[in-house]
């Protein structure tokens, strides 16, 4: 039996989301430009897998976020929250 998803990844999951779909790429072509399974990407996006480091580093290069930028969307998702 799985453990619920932690707010952490339910954030992270939102955001992936969010912003794949904002750079116009579905699953698959991010998962292709990756280097990951697309049903890794889908694992993600509904938080039901938590992302390893090395993976995560490729989906964000894909995805045109540094770091940086990455903690600060998941710090704004998580203040929009708790309003």
């Amino acid at each position: 039996m799985s453990r619920p998803p932690t707010p952490l990844q339910r954030r992270l999951a939102r955001l992936l989301r969010e912003v794949r779909t904002a750079r116009g790429l579905s699953q698959e072509a991010l998962a292709d430009r990756a280097k990951v399974h697309r049903t890794y990407v889908g694992l993600l996006e509904r938080a039901e897998r938590e992302p390893r480091l090395s993976n995560l580093a490729r989906l964000l290069a894909v995805l045109g976020l540094s770091w940086e930028e990455f903690g600060r969307l998941l710090d704004v998702s998580a203040t929009d929250r708790r309003r």
